[in-house]
């Protein structure tokens, strides 16, 4: 996980942005850190600890939403599942439960996303945003480096599912490095 947040901060380059100038020495990356860091994600890290399962969405082929269920799964112990915006309405808002975290990728722009935003949270569920924006739909706001470059912002957005899966294993005491029933090498015979 740290792998590919150190990519992210060489990748990001000098830009300004989160909270004031880049600066000699600064960086969307490492204002970002700070963020991180100073906010805690306290609220949404309560949140997911005290929940059974989660929902992962966002825009559809979406492969940070993937891996960010992934790593809910096999670092902290949560039944999490990604879907596309799209087909919120088919089947997957029958599930939304009052309290019920659902991390929400890129609907501080996207009108699609914004909308399942809006769905979900008028149906009680707990909105996790992950986006280089806030948005009014959001309980909580984790902020991404965000990218023009549709390639480098879906690596870049990869990150903050990482840390989130991280630091959500840590509050539960799992160890991230050695998740359970998995193994670091297969071997086929």
């Amino acid at each position: 996980m740290a792998t590919g947040y150190l990519l992210a901060s060489m990748l990001a380059g000098p830009v300004s942005g989160w909270g004031g100038r880049a600066g000699p020495g600064g960086s969307r990356a490492r204002n970002l850190s700070r963020c991180w860091h100073r906010r805690g994600n306290g609220a949404s890290l309560t949140r997911l600890a005290d929940a059974q399962h989660a929902f992962v969405l966002g825009p559809a082929p979406n492969w940070p939403l993937r891996v960010t269920a992934l790593n809910l799964k096999e670092a902290s112990h949560l039944h999490a599942e990604a879907f596309a915006a799209g087909e919120l309405k088919h089947g997957v808002i029958a599930l939304i439960e009052e309290g019920m975290p659902v991390v929400i990728f890129g609907a501080g722009g996207a009108p699609l996303l914004a909308n399942a935003a809006a769905e979900v949270k008028s149906r009680g569920a707990y909105v996790i945003g992950i986006d280089h924006r806030p948005s009014e739909f959001f309980d909580e706001f984790l902020p991404t480096l965000g990218h023009d470059d549709v390639a480098l912002g879906s690596v870049l957005e990869v990150v903050p599912g990482q840390l989130l899966a991280y630091q959500l294993a840590v509050m539960r005491d799992i160890n991230p490095d050695r998740p359970r029933n998995l193994a670091k090498c297969v071997t086929v015979r």
